[in-house]
């Protein structure tokens, strides 16, 4: 990786978090914690589980900068983990129209009843900035880890990255959704 792509990330990072901010001016404050319909997320536990999320890949970044994390046995298998990768990346792709259960440990955990949801989401996004630019030193590596719901599944610390960011557009998709629910019934 070069200063080019955590440029790259960095800008991704920061539009999205505009983005974010703009949805929730559009909700207002009494939308941001309504579910439209009681299986769906509203747009604050989307945000939580966002912020849950990401946060689940701290420890590891952390121990591979200071060189304690232990990589899988299987990343030895290159096919293997650019499989994996591939896979995880598709399923959380934007356009991916598969609606897919959340691990557990990812589940919004009442962060979503925070009254300041959204400055925590932009405070977190500020972090997240900082935790790429932390681990740019790996990125010659390119070092193997787990994923931070299972020991059965790893791809690369570049292939986090790249998840990471799908995964906060296709849940801003899914935000955008909500908001023209809601404006709908309005409407009707």
């Amino acid at each position: 990786m070069n200063q080019e792509e955590m440029k790259h990330w960095k800008e991704e990072i920061q539009s999205l978090s505009k983005a974010y901010e703009k949805l929730a001016g559009e909700l207002g404050p009494d939308l941001m914690h309504t579910r439209p319909h009681p299986d769906q997320w509203s747009f604050s536990e989307i945000l939580a589980h966002l912020i849950v999320i990401n946060e689940s890949y701290y420890p590891t970044f952390k121990a591979l900068q200071n060189g304690t994390y232990k990589s899988p046995f299987l990343s030895k298998l290159s096919f293997m983990v650019r499989f994996m990768g591939k896979e995880i990346l598709k399923s959380v792709q934007p356009q991916t129209k598969k609606k897919i259960k959340t691990f557990p440990i990812w589940e919004p955990i009442h962060l979503e009843e925070t009254p300041d949801i959204l400055n925590r989401f932009l405070k977190h996004q500020e972090e997240l900035t900082q935790e790429f630019e932390a681990c740019i030193t790996l990125f010659p590596q390119n070092p193997v880890l787990y994923s931070p719901a299972s020991k059965m599944i790893f791809y690369h610390l570049s292939t986090a990255f790249e998840i990471i960011l799908s995964h906060e557009k296709r849940h801003l998709l899914q935000a955008q959704r909500l908001l023209e629910q809601f404006q709908q019934y309005v409407k009707a």
